[in-house]
C-alpha cells in the first residue's frame, strides 16, 4: 500500500488499479479516479506548459471553493511548485495574505482582478488538453508544498509528511460543503478519503470547468 504522503504515487496507482471507482461527486459532474489523474496530468502540463510556472514558485488561489482546486494542488506538487489557497476570502484579506508570500501566479474561479499580480483562470486550466511534456520533479513528502493561513500574521508551511502524520483510520465525512484547504478538512476528510478510494461528495458550485458534463466522464 502506498503511503497517503506520497499523494501523486498514490493517486497513479489508484487510476490504474481502481480507475473505474469515483473520485468525486458533484449534481452535475461525477469523476472517477482514473479521470482525476488525467486531470492533473493535463493541469501540470498547462501550468508549466503555457502558464509559465517553474518549480520553487508559489501559486495562489482566489475563488470559491472547487473540486478541482485539488487537482491545482496535485499538479503543483508534481511540477515542484507550492500552493496558497484562498478560499472565499475577502479582498482585503486575501491581498494580505499574498502580500505576505512570493506568489508568482493567482489562479481565480470568477471574474476577478488581482492588482499587480498575473492571473489565470481555474476553469481553463481544464479547458482541453494541453500537449507539452511538463519537466516532473521527483516526488518529495517531506518538501513544503502547502502554504496554509492560520491566524493574521501567520502561514503554515506544510509538507505532505506533516499533514498525513496522524490520519485516522477512516475519513470523518465525505460530504465536503465549506472550504477545502483547511486542516481539518484535509486531515479528516479528503486525504483520508483519498487514500481509502472512497467519494467525496461536493454541494452544487454555480461555475463549473468548461469540460464537466452530467454523467460520468472518462
Amino acid at each position: 500500500m502506498i503511503e497517503p504522503s506520497r499523494l501523486l504515487a498514490m493517486l497513479a496507482a489508484h487510476a490504474r488499479e481502481h480507475g473505474d471507482l469515483v473520485c468525486h461527486w458533484l449534481p452535475e459532474r461525477v469523476i472517477n479516479y482514473r479521470r482525476f489523474w488525467s486531470r492533473v496530468e493535463r493541469a501540470s502540463a498547462r501550468l508549466q506548459g503555457e502558464w509559465g510556472v517553474l518549480s520553487g514558485q508559489t501559486i495562489a488561489y482566489v475563488g470559491n471553493s472547487h473540486p478541482d482546486i485539488l487537482v491545482l494542488y496535485a499538479a503543483l506538487i508534481r511540477i515542484g511548485a507550492s500552493f496558497m489557497p484562498l478560499e472565499d476570502k475577502p479582498a482585503d484579506s486575501y491581498l494580505h495574505w499574498m502580500n505576505q508570500a512570493d506568489i508568482s501566479l493567482v489562479i481565480v474561479n470568477e471574474v476577478t482582478h488581482i492588482k499587480n499580480k498575473p492571473t489565470q483562470s481555474l476553469p481553463l486550466l481544464l479547458a482541453d488538453w494541453c500537449h507539452f511534456h511538463p519537466e516532473i520533479i521527483d516526488e518529495d513528502p517531506s518538501q513544503p508544498s502547502l502554504l496554509l493561513p492560520v491566524a493574521a500574521h501567520e502561514i503554515d508551511h506544510l509538507s505532505l509528511n506533516e499533514l498525513c502524520v496522524k490520519l485516522p483510520a477512516r475519513s470523518a465525512t465525505n460530504w465536503l460543503t465549506g472550504p477545502i484547504f483547511t486542516l481539518e478538512t484535509l486531515t479528516n476528510s479528503v486525504l483520508p478519503a483519498l487514500r481509502d478510494l472512497q467519494t467525496l461528495h461536493f454541494s452544487a458550485i454555480e461555475q463549473m470547468a468548461p469540460d464537466t458534463v452530467p454523467k460520468l466522464t472518462e
